[in-house]
């Protein structure tokens, strides 16, 4: 009789228990969609706030004196081919002059020309280009490879973001903002060599050392010829 009333009692429970059990799942859902939420209006606004910034100042900030020898060299190889130095002081007169250093800089600068127009917020952009692009590689190896939190994604936003060292190299057409790219790609080399070797791939963890000095030491012409 007794084992009879206990299982009785327990046919009676257990439909509790799972109900809580189910309300207690979807809570922890719940707060982890909202976790999710929120961590995605943090990376919005900081991404935004930072984007406002940028807008604001690419055509109001002036020119520094380096930046202008590659704006210079990119309305020269916009308009001849070649990286001819354009006198701006003299109504945009070519001179005999080419500069080569950060060619490839001079050469995407020329590009954003052709597409959006000659303004400075067009050439700015070329360094916005490799801002954004040195934080989605560091952003998607930490998430993919790393493991990295929805939370820790949206701190290292912030924290990147919020810099002024960061929105003033995007504001600057050298070569800075790229080597800010290569600079991470070197980290994820060093990072993933030494994942590689704790876990006993020897040959893998050997061929990353090489990429990442490549990407540490890019091949740029320099100086100026006539």
């Amino acid at each position: 009789v007794h084992a009879a009333d206990d299982v009785a009692e327990g046919h009676q429970l257990r439909p509790g228990r799972l109900a809580a059990a189910e309300r207690e799942h979807l809570t922890r859902e719940a707060r982890a969609a909202l976790d999710g939420a929120f961590d995605l209006a943090r990376f919005v606004a900081g991404a935004a706030g930072f984007g406002s910034v940028w807008f604001a100042l690419a055509e109001r900030l002036v020119a520094w004196s380096d930046e202008i020898t590659h704006l210079s060299a990119a309305q020269g190889l916009l308009l001849t081919g070649r990286p001819y130095l354009v006198a701006f002081d003299r109504c945009a007169a070519l001179t005999p002059v080419q500069y080569f250093r950060g060619l490839e800089i001079t050469w995407l600068a020329a590009q954003s020309y052709r597409l959006f127009g000659e303004s400075l917020r067009a050439a700015r952009s070329t360094p916005l280009l490799f801002t954004v692009l040195a934080w989605l590689a560091y952003a998607i190896y930490a998430r993919m490879r790393a493991g990295a939190s929805g939370k820790h994604i949206a701190v290292a936003a912030l924290l990147f973001f919020g810099q002024s060292l960061v929105l003033e190299q995007a504001l600057n057409v050298r070569m800075y903002a790229p080597m800010l790219l290569l600079l991470v790609l070197s980290f994820v080399a060093i990072w993933e060599a030494s994942r590689q070797w704790q876990r006993g791939r020897r040959t893998r963890a050997l061929g990353w050392p090489p990429s990442g000095s490549r990407c540490s030491s890019p091949c740029t012409r320099r100086g100026t010829s006539t």
